[in-house]
């Protein structure tokens, strides 16, 4: 996961292009997954990253679990009607519901 120190990126996903500036975040969907992205980013001005690996967002997000209710909505929201196998994403049933233990691993 990409965590936007300051810059802005374009996240290009099927049917449609999300802006995202410092503060943001991305490759969450592939993070939890622990798959190959699902999406494709452009960087559309200089922009500078803090990258966190799988295993070390998936420890964070057991120990904090606020933290983990924003990255799960992240992905539901980013994703929507687009939950489908077959591209690698995640699939409805793998997004937890909004008032769950947000923490545990649902993969």
């Amino acid at each position: 996961m990409y965590l936007i120190v300051d810059g802005e990126v374009e996240i290009k996903l099927r049917h449609k292009h999300v802006h995202l500036g410092a503060g943001d975040f991305f490759g969450e969907v592939a993070a939890l997954r622990q798959s190959r992205r699902s999406a494709t980013v452009v960087a559309l001005r200089p922009t500078r990253l803090l990258a966190l690996d799988a295993s070390d967002l998936h420890g964070l997000m057991d120990r904090e679990p606020q933290i983990a209710a924003r990255i799960w909505d992240a992905a539901r929201t980013r994703l929507g009607g687009e939950l489908d196998v077959a591209d690698g994403d995640l699939v409805a049933a793998e997004l937890p519901a909004p008032d769950s233990t947000a923490g545990r691993r649902q993969i």
